[in-house]
């Protein structure tokens, strides 16, 4: 084999690998290793975009960030930061949302609807992580005081 050939094959094969590796990581969640990579992605994505095209864009990542928090939510184990990050995030990409005009009359109501019940799951869950912490370090200060 020719050296021109094995470099264009080794080229190739890193396109691809770098291109299934940001494949991979639009399902990614905040938890999960790639996620810095999916946020970057995008990032990049609205500094490319048609101006006209941005209010689409934040309505899409507000959509996600919220799809984000359901499937965290679902996860038994998860830390009181993660959720209060993507609530920012939601908030955050809402306000782009109306400053964009990209809510209106049509979907606002159900918008709004779906914000508030990731809200008040988000609530309940941060109410269980919370209580389960300070029973840890209850039972924590009292395992120590027997010491």
């Amino acid at each position: 084999m020719s050296k021109n050939f094995l470099i264009q094959r080794n080229v190739l094969i890193l396109i691809f690998s770098f291109t299934g590796t940001l494949f991979a990581s639009q399902k990614s969640l905040p938890t999960d290793p790639l996620y810095g990579m999916k946020r970057t992605v995008e990032i990049i994505q609205l500094k490319i975009i048609p101006h006209s095209m941005e209010g689409e864009f934040h309505l899409m990542l507000l959509n996600r960030r919220i799809h984000e928090t359901e499937e965290i939510l679902n996860k038994s184990d998860i830390e009181a930061e993660v959720i209060l990050k993507l609530l920012d995030d939601i908030d955050f990409q809402y306000k782009k949302c109306v400053d964009l005009m990209s809510i209106n009359s049509k979907n606002k109501d159900q918008i709004n609807a779906t914000i508030n019940r990731v809200k008040n799951r988000c609530k309940m869950k941060l109410d269980r992580v919370i209580s389960k912490n300070n029973n840890q370090k209850t039972g924590f200060m009292i395992m120590n005081m027997h010491d």
